[in-house]
Parts: C-alpha cells; sequence; structure tokens
C-alpha cells in the first residue's frame, strides 16, 4: 500500500499524526546510484499511515477494486507463476543469451507477462546496456549462504548510462500471476516505488509470494532462466547485499575503476544478444546437378547423391520426368519432320517436281 505527499512534508505528516507504521521499500529496490539518476526526475513521494487509517484505506481499495472487476476493467489474473518451459511464448519472440564470469545463461523471454518491462529490456539488450555490467548485489540467506537473488544494471558506457537517465521512468506493468507470484528463476525490473523501473533487473532463485502480501506493484517478472543457467548465476559473488540493507555492496557512484580496488573479486557479465526463442520453420534446401537446382522437400527431389564417391542418380519421380521429358522432345521431333515432309509435298505439287 503506497500513497504520495511532499517529500518535504513527509516528516512534518508524521509527527503531526503521532505513532504510525513505517511501510519498508521492498529488498529489491534500486541500488544506490538509482537516487542520483532520479535527479532529473520528478521526485518519488511516500508517506507512512497511521495504523487507524490503514483498514479504513485499505476497504475503500478492495471495494473500489470489486467495482472494476464488475466493470471489465483489466484486473490480475491471478494464475500461480509458471517455471521455466511451462508456457510457451509466441513465435517471434527473442530469448536473450548472457555471458558472464561464471558461465553463461539464456533467459527465456515472455513480454505476455509484462509487455513494458519486456520491451525496455530488450531495447536495453539490443544497444549493449547490459555487456560488461557489473552484479553489484548477490544476496544470500541461511547457513549454506544459498543464492536468494542477483542484482544487475548499472551501465558501464557512460555515454549511453547518461542516455538511458533522460530516458522517463516505466510505467508499472498490470500483475497476473499471484500464490506465488514469483518462480525461481525469474527475471524482473527493480524499482524504488511505483512506476520507477529503469534498468536495473534481479533474478529471483526463490519460488513464492515477492516481499509478502500485497506485492511491489512494480516488480513484475518479463522472464525465466531454466536450472542450467541458474547454477552459473548462482555462482556469483565477491559481494553481498546492498549497503542500506546492511551488506557490502559497492558504492556505484564512484565508478567501475573503483571495484578494482574494493571489489576485486566481483562478478561481471559479458555480452548480451538476442537469440530466436522457436525454430526456424523448415525451409526447402536446394541440390546442384551439372549447373541445374532444383529445390523442395526431400520426398520431391528429382536427383539425390548416394555413395563416398557423391554420384548423383535420379529419384524415382526424377525418372519419370526424365521419361516424361524425352516423350516431350520425341513428339516435337517427329512434329517438326512431319511438318517438313508436309511442306516438301506442297512445294514439289507447286512447281511440278
Amino acid at each position: 500500500l503506497v500513497c504520495v505527499v511532499p517529500i518535504s512534508n513527509q516528516n512534518k505528516a508524521a509527527s503531526d499524526r503521532g505513532p504510525h507504521r513505517s511501510i519498508l521499500l521492498p529488498p529489491f529496490r534500486q541500488s544506490a546510484h538509482f537516487q542520483q539518476d532520479q535527479a532529473t526526475k520528478p521526485p518519488t513521494r511516500t508517506i507512512a499511515l497511521s495504523r487507524d487509517k490503514m483498514l479504513p484505506l485499505g476497504a475503500l481499495l478492495l471495494l473500489f477494486g470489486a467495482e472494476g472487476a464488475a466493470a471489465g476493467e483489466a484486473l490480475p489474473v491471478g494464475r500461480k507463476a509458471p517455471g521455466a518451459g511451462e508456457e510457451a511464448s509466441a513465435v517471434g519472440t527473442s530469448n536473450v543469451h548472457c555471458t558472464s564470469t561464471k558461465g553463461s545463461f539464456t533467459i527465456e523471454m515472455h513480454p505476455e507477462w509484462a509487455p513494458i518491462g519486456a520491451e525496455r529490456f530488450l531495447a536495453l539488450v539490443r544497444e549493449g546496456a547490459y555487456d560488461g555490467t557489473v552484479i553489484y548485489r548477490v544476496v544470500r540467506r541461511g547457513p549454506e549462504r544459498a543464492p536468494e537473488a542477483v542484482q544487475f544494471g548499472f551501465i558501464r558506457d557512460e555515454a549511453l548510462r547518461r542516455k538511458w537517465q533522460r530516458e522517463p521512468n516505466l510505467k508499472d506493468d498490470p500483475q497476473i500471476f499471484a500464490n506465488p507470484n514469483f518462480h525461481r528463476g525469474m527475471i524482473s525490473f527493480a524499482g524504488g516505488g511505483p512506476n520507477t523501473r529503469s534498468t536495473d533487473v534481479f533474478i529471483t532463485f526463490m519460488t513464492g509470494n515477492a516481499n509478502g502480501t500485497p506485492r511491489a506493484p512494480w516488480e513484475t517478472p518479463f522472464g525465466i532462466i531454466d536450472e542450467e543457467g541458474l547454477r552459473a548465476i548462482g555462482a556469483f559473488g565477491g559481494v553481498g547485499d546492498l549497503a542500506m540493507l546492511g551488506g557490502d555492496a559497492p558504492d556505484l557512484g564512484k565508478g567501475y575503476e573503483a571495484l578494482k580496488t574494493s571489489h576485486p573479486n566481483i562478478d561481471y557479465l559479458g555480452k548480451c544478444t538476442l537469440v530466436a526463442a522457436h525454430p526456424a520453420p523448415p525451409t526447402s534446401s536446394p541440390t546442384h546437378v551439372s549447373g541445374v537446382t532444383t529445390t523442395g522437400p526431400t520426398s520431391v527431389r528429382l536427383f539425390t547423391v548416394v555413395g563416398d564417391d557423391h554420384v548423383v542418380v535420379p529419384t524415382t519421380l526424377g525418372y519419370w520426368v526424365l521419361l516424361g521429358g524425352v516423350m516431350v522432345i520425341a513428339s516435337i521431333g517427329g512434329c517438326v519432320a512431319f511438318g517438313a515432309r508436309y511442306r516438301l509435298g506442297i512445294v514439289r505439287k507447286v512447281h511440278g517436281i
């Protein structure tokens, strides 16, 4: 639940209302450089609501939500988040293959899950925004230090970074998954509040309701990585959680050169490229025979190559075509011969020869 008031009045409003419950941002928020990126954009405004106002406001939201559903407005589908390979994307969809210091992985893209986010991510990949970027956040929990999430998106090329900083933040995609809303391996943009997605993304290793319920509306998966890819991603290290959450993530404001000293063992992406999500439909393959090219499936080829010596022999259809060709040529020859004799007879008759 997020409401908006001017930031400059936030502390005053809180003190005027007395005790209140703080509403924390989710763990997958933007990194420290996010605040720098927002300097030229309208400020995000938040307020903490008092306990006695939370329930009435929640009831109103539920009421208006029910009315919206009755009016036929687009609302979350509410199906469970699927695993890798469980849902097929549309024909023509491009996946994203990335190399890294720990191995390669492929992101199975699903624009139908989050059209706005998927379009932005693919545009960033096309421009090379994630090439060479640092994995600046690796969240691990428990005694086994199992990975929970990794995060990246601080563009390495300064000119390209400035370009995307000038781009407006994305509007939130509609939520379509619930219970769970995230599946292990899903990738989503990170954010610092509603409509704040920019270039930072995270990959989760957990299946469940991210950030509790209700979840952060800006966290909408647009793709998923299979287990083979997650093995490479799970090996990322050399860094922990964000500094604001008690971790040792780097201060990205100091730039990439500083990482060589502050985090010498940190991991990086290599290059991310678009790959076809679906195999290309079969096409006819050409067969070259003595300067003649025939195309088509194997079943309609006229000639085939056999043996180690690559001897060209006709197929059954080829024999019939050759026979038909011989008959046609013979018929034409016969007609020509008959015509010639007929003309010769006319000439002889006219001249009395």
